[in-house]
């Protein structure tokens, strides 16, 4: 039996009633495959005997016996504590809400116990542990073989996930039945030459390492096996949804270019090199046969806003509707101003749909839009629900594709009748992941700025020279520049360690900025606060703007010469260079400040050296990919865009490469195609298109 038929409810298992059922159940676990497949979270190693005077705060791996029973508190605050020794020590097992233990191990028993041990009120002690009686053991740390029968100790042992109702010793019990009852039997979907390629094994003894490890190279090569197999599904379902985008083919679209030229007269700059190459990509697609299903990327400040606009020309000519998808009402009114400047002079009406509209308003909108009335519609998830109906939609934007789901990415699609689609990033992503993750998309990329911006000149200071940094910004600001000052918290923590944007705009306005007008934006305020204050701020009204990471994407303000990041070592290396790509956007030289706390983390010292040293985004994400694995990339981790279970991305990249070849012979094995869909569920990642 394959494992994806293995459709047996774990309400069959001894000891799985109604209400462990309901608790299982809260962690997407259902059939015998669900538990079969349910990843440990980690592992502890109970291998090596400690004896309780070496504890230490270590892990206590020993055999003791049970001197006696103590109690403190009154009444329901009784609590029971279990005075053990393994003859090396005594000790204290507190046992919080388990006074049932006082009958299950009375003075005298000798049992196996796993803890870490603290001194408090000058005793050993450890809350949390495990034990199981050991009948006939020898007390103290267990030497040779020893033991060795029992499932909990002195072996590695599995740590899974938890939900109320749900205990290690619940989830152990029912994983290990089904183990002795399926486990054996399972038969390997996956081609036994792709596995030897791998160099995993099948999938029987895969979930035996997992769940049964000898060593931690066991566990490891068991996760790997179905790591493989959620890449392999992975692949399949973007080939399915991309060959899906391409079902419909359409005659061959002449591409008018009236609009397109009279766009191109308009720009205050001439396009590079670069790109007029990717437009043309661009153009080539929209005259093709099929839909097209194109993926952005591109360095900060590389223009990919202007192409996506200077693409919609040729069907905004030929009288059909486009439209743009963004995640924030900052960036939707952002790009609306720049799109109705640009496109309403050439006769299009641009219109913005977002949540802060009276029914009327909306209403009214609603109607333009399906009437064919509004030609390009700008908006966020407003744009998305059912009474938004097009007339004619034919060319859709996704603009940071990365922070919309699947199911809003197809609803829109939806509202057309196969529109093209351009999905765009202003995070590059590493070229490994994006011709694996994004396996059967067309991908361009802009790799570099502009002519005539300028790089941005970065230093790092630790926090006891901010009064230095801040004199270089007045001066920065005395000169007629403007500056940005981003924190990671909208209010202070309650340890006071992290730097709060209220905080610190109170801070600059009575002391380092006192003499400069200071606005503040974060996510808690309203969009007509954010819409106002940004407005300011961009017609230079304010002088500085304290905010958290809303401005992380989008925010264009040329004046802006300067950014000062507070303990920028607690924000990842694309977030960093998001934010430092707000500063140089115009003719004059750019800074940024990183401030970073007394004693940063090594991972966290190592991107900022990168920062410092690079300004290449797609060198900086090749480093963000070496140093903390793909969770950065893109607010990837954040924004639910890679959300996998078994896969770990920084160390499974071999395996990814080999799922992107073999995915194509997937129609070669009905079983493997078959197990793939079922797999698709215990994946928790959507794809990407």
């Amino acid at each position: 039996m394959y494992l994806h038929e293995l459709s047996t409810s774990i309400r069959k298992l001894d000891g799985v009633g109604p209400k462990r059922l309901k608790a299982f159940s809260e962690r997407g676990v259902l059939t015998i495959a669900d538990l079969l497949l349910y990843l440990p979270r980690r592992y502890e190693d109970r291998s090596s005997p400690r004896a309780l005077a070496d504890a230490g705060g270590e892990l206590v791996n020993t055999v003791a016996q049970i001197i006696k029973h103590e109690y403190f508190g009154q009444g329901r605050n009784r609590t029971l504590k279990l005075i053990i020794s393994d003859g090396t020590q005594r000790a204290a097992l507190v046992c919080f809400g388990r006074a049932f233990l006082a009958d299950s191990y009375p003075p005298g028993s000798v049992i196996r116990v796993s803890a870490v041990f603290q001194y408090r009120y000058r005793e050993l002690q450890a809350a949390n542990f495990e034990i199981e009686p050991a009948p006939g053991e020898t007390v103290g740390p267990p030497r040779g073989e020893q033991s060795r029968e029992s499932a909990l100790f002195f072996r590695i042992v599995p740590v899974y996930p938890l939900s109320s109702g749900l205990s290690q010793h619940h989830v152990r019990t029912a994983i290990a039945l089904a183990l002795d009852h399926w486990g054996h039997n399972i038969q390997d979907e996956l081609p036994e030459t792709l596995r030897e390629a791998a160099g995993v094994p099948s999938a029987a003894e895969a979930l035996g390492a997992m769940h049964r490890p000898e060593r931690f190279e066991d566990a490891e090569r068991g996760r790997r096996r179905f790591a493989l197999q959620e890449l392999l599904a992975l692949q399949f379902a973007q080939r399915r949804l991309v060959a899906a985008l391409h079902e419909t083919e359409r005659p061959p679209r002449t591409q008018p270019r009236g609009m397109l030229e009279a766009l191109l007269a308009r720009l205050p700059f001439a396009l590079s090199a670069e790109q007029h190459s990717v437009l043309d990509e661009i153009l080539t697609d929209l005259g093709s046969p099929r839909p097209m299903a194109r993926l952005l990327h591109g360095e900060v400040g590389s223009g990919k806003t202007v192409i996506s606009l200077l693409s919609m020309a040729p069907r905004l000519e030929l009288g059909e509707q486009t439209a743009v998808l963004v995640p924030t009402e900052l960036l939707a009114r952002q790009q609306y101003e720049t799109l109705r400047e640009l496109l309403e002079p050439q006769g299009v009406r641009v219109e913005l749909a977002v949540g802060k509209l009276t029914a009327q308003e909306r209403r009214a909108l609603h109607e333009r839009i399906a009437e064919g009335n509004a030609h390009c519609v700008v908006g966020t998830h407003a744009l998305l629900t059912p009474q938004v109906q097009f007339r004619a939609l034919s060319y859709v934007v996704i603009d940071e594709q990365h922070r919309f789901g699947v199911a809003q990415r197809a609803a829109l699609r939806e509202k057309g009748a196969a529109p093209d689609v351009l999905l765009m990033t202003a995070t590059p992503i590493p070229r490994t992941l994006a011709l694996t993750l994004y396996n059967g998309l067309e991908i361009s990329q802009l790799r570099h700025r502009p002519p005539g911006r300028r790089t941005v000149t970065t230093h790092l200071a630790r926090r006891t020279r901010r009064a230095e940094v801040y004199a270089h910004v007045a001066s920065s600001l005395r000169e007629g520049g403007q500056a940005f000052v981003v924190c990671p918290r909208i209010e202070a923590d309650e340890n006071g360690e992290s730097a709060s944007a209220e905080e610190t705009a109170e801070e600059l306005a009575g002391g380092y900025l006192s003499e400069f007008s200071i606005g503040l934006i974060h996510g808690r305020l309203s969009e007509e606060q954010k819409r106002s204050t940004m407005q300011a701020f961009t017609a230079g009204r304010i002088q500085v703007l304290v905010s958290t990471t809303v401005l992380e994407v989008g925010v264009d303000v040329e004046n802006a010469v300067a950014i000062v990041i507070e303990h920028a070592d607690r924000f990842g290396l694309s977030a960093l260079h998001q934010l430092r790509g707000r500063v140089g956007r115009g003719l004059r030289p750019g800074v940024a400040f990183l401030v970073y706390g007394e004693e940063p983390t090594e991972d966290a010292k190592q991107r900022l050296r990168v920062l410092h040293q690079e300004q290449d985004g797609f060198a900086i994400a090749e480093h963000d990919l070496k140093i903390r694995g793909p969770g950065e990339l893109g607010g990837v981790r954040q924004a639910g865009m890679l959300r996998l279970r078994f896969t770990e991305l920084e160390r499974d990249l071999d395996l990814l490469e080999r799922a992107a070849t073999a995915v194509t012979s997937v129609s070669e094995h009905p079983v493997l195609e078959r197990s793939l869909l079922e797999f698709l569920p215990f994946t928790k990642e959507e794809p990407c298109v």
